[in-house]
């Protein structure tokens, strides 16, 4: 590149075609290097642009057969190779086993199924709610009697029973409602609860 006669060269690359020779005078060759981070970051935008997660962006079509970059998808698998699971349990540790119980037994309306004791103390009890199970596990104390449990896991109960009729025995047995039955948008009705440990629980209607 020239400039009022003189030729200018870039000191990093040697060339006059290098934009930072006309940007530093061909002096520095810092001028190099902030271009040519310049130049590697927007290929790293180009790239990530044409990998976009939005979804209104169009999707680069894929050879038919091909898999995802990302790994293998379910629709790479045959059906009788997806996991199948018939019902799912909870089993919650519990700072007092015994009011424990009685919330879920008397406030709430489990039904005892089993007792669980070692060395003659109680020590679990699996409670159920048509379909629900639960088992309630007596906290040992190792990890802190009071620390927090249930942070960032909420449990939802489907019943075909009158969500209100429920949430109204509740209060009637003592029991205390995080929220009010409410509609929900997709169609269902429910509320929240929570037991003595903070565990958090909604009861909803099915969805329609």
């Amino acid at each position: 590149m020239e400039i009022d006669g003189r030729s200018l060269r870039c000191q990093v690359c040697g060339t006059g075609s290098c934009a930072s020779a006309s940007e530093t005078g061909g002096t520095s060759a810092s001028g190099h290097v902030s271009r040519t981070r310049a130049i590697a970051l927007s290929r790293v935008a180009t790239q990530l642009a044409s990998t976009s997660d939005d979804p209104q962006a169009p999707a680069t079509p894929r050879p038919a057969g091909s898999r995802s970059p990302h790994g293998p998808r379910m629709t790479d698998h045959d059906a009788a190779d997806r996991f199948h699971a018939d019902a799912l349990s909870a089993s919650l540790t519990v700072r007092d086993l015994s009011a424990s119980v009685a919330w879920y037994r008397d406030v709430v309306g489990f039904t005892v199924e089993r007792e669980v004791t070692r060395d003659g103390a109680l020590r679990a009890v699996a409670l159920r709610a048509g379909g629900v199970r639960l088992l309630l596990n007596q906290d040992d104390g190792a990890k802190g009697l009071d620390r927090v449990k249930g942070a960032g896991l909420s449990l939802m109960l489907t019943t075909r029973q009158s969500v209100d009729a429920v949430a109204a025995r509740i209060r009637a047995h003592g029991g205390e409602l995080a929220s009010e039955p409410a509609d929900l948008p997709w169609g269902a009705r429910a509320f929240r609860v929570r037991d003595p440990d903070g565990y958090s629980f909604a009861i909803s209607s099915p969805a329609v």
